[in-house]
């Protein structure tokens, strides 16, 4: 469990003159597809901060290449001193956090940056509305804005700022139900180019005698009806994706993932260790967390939606009999 509480901290979620509200929507999906695309495939280097609960800060710089022949490297460095660096060579992503002296090293499949920003799929329209709601000018450069409303209390909405020209996200937020912004994006700068060397993409820390964590899905994958626990109740639209046992150094511990294809919600379930267990509701940077015990097991949920939807899921997980 440690390692993935651990690579939580490093990564931080065009219908040319159509008119009318239906083509405003279909305008918005097309506008999140080709933001997707523009984050993935494009050359760029900026500077931008990210924000949580309108208070803790941290400010990073992004170099992205994309090679000839489609390979894709990027690195992220905090520029603030945490001492934060995430490189990544097509799907291997390297996260160093040298106040920890530790190392995580897993697969994804896009850009960290990618994974925060909502990404379009077609049954996502269930669950939530997408608008274009207006235009403003972020880092000297004119943007559309596109909101994604939940049509429930149990997922957060996001807010986009896209670049008219290019669909790069130069600001994006996550919105809570009340309206208030609970984690945000925003470039200060960017430069999109032709040419990035491979020197600017080098690590700046060695990480030599660090500890290591590195996740091959080395754990034992297991369907939705061989898992040992599940969730009894689960808002609309939820489901099962990840359910897998890691043979940790000290102890067993199972995780599941459930989502709507857009929130997700990870739930992790290990023997009650000796100490005072963890209860009730809590937040743990832009996510918050819900924790319990379960016929002497721990039993938390954690994801980037609201308490009521982590308190929903881990209060029903279930041994199965």
């Amino acid at each position: 469990m440690i390692s993935t509480l651990l690579s939580q901290l490093c990564l931080i979620g065009f219908v040319a003159g159509a008119s009318g509200p239906a083509a405003a929507d279909n305008d918005a999906r097309a506008w999140l597809q080709k933001m997707s695309s523009a984050v993935e495939y494009t050359n760029y280097e900026g500077t931008f901060v990210h924000v949580i609960n309108g208070s803790t800060a941290e400010t990073l710089r992004i170099v992205h290449k994309v090679s000839p022949e489609g390979r894709v490297s990027e690195r992220l460095i905090s520029l603030d001193g945490s001492g934060r660096e995430i490189i990544r060579n097509d799907d291997e992503v390297r996260c160093v956090l040298e106040g920890d002296k530790a190392v995580v090293v897993e697969k994804r499949s896009s850009s960290p940056l990618l994974s925060s920003l909502p990404v379009y799929q077609a049954e996502l329209d269930r669950f939530y509305q997408f608008r274009t709601v207006g235009t403003e000018r972020v880092v000297d450069r004119d943007t559309r804005i596109i909101e994604v409303r939940p049509r429930d209390e149990y997922r957060y909405g996001h807010r986009l700022w896209l670049d008219e020209k290019t669909a790069m996200p130069l600001r994006s937020a996550l919105i809570d139900n009340s309206g208030q912004i609970v984690e945000q994006v925003l470039f200060t700068s960017i430069e999109l180019r032709d040419d990035i060397s491979d020197d600017e993409l080098q690590p700046r820390l060695s990480a030599d005698g660090y500890k290591w964590y590195v996740d091959e899905h080395e754990g034992e994958d297991r369907s939705e009806t061989d898992s040992d626990w599940k969730a009894e109740s689960l808002p609309r639209g939820f489901r099962l994706t990840v359910a897998r046992t890691h043979d940790g150094e000290e102890q067993t511990v199972d995780h599941y993932v459930y989502t709507d294809g857009l929130a997700s919600v990870s739930v992790f379930v290990e023997p009650s260790q000796d100490t005072e267990p963890m209860t009730g509701l809590s937040t743990i940077g832009s996510a918050n967390a819900y924790a319990t015990t379960v016929e002497g097991y721990q039993v938390t949920a954690v994801g980037e939606v609201p308490p009521s939807t982590v308190e929903m899921i881990g209060a029903s997980l279930r041994r199965k009999k």
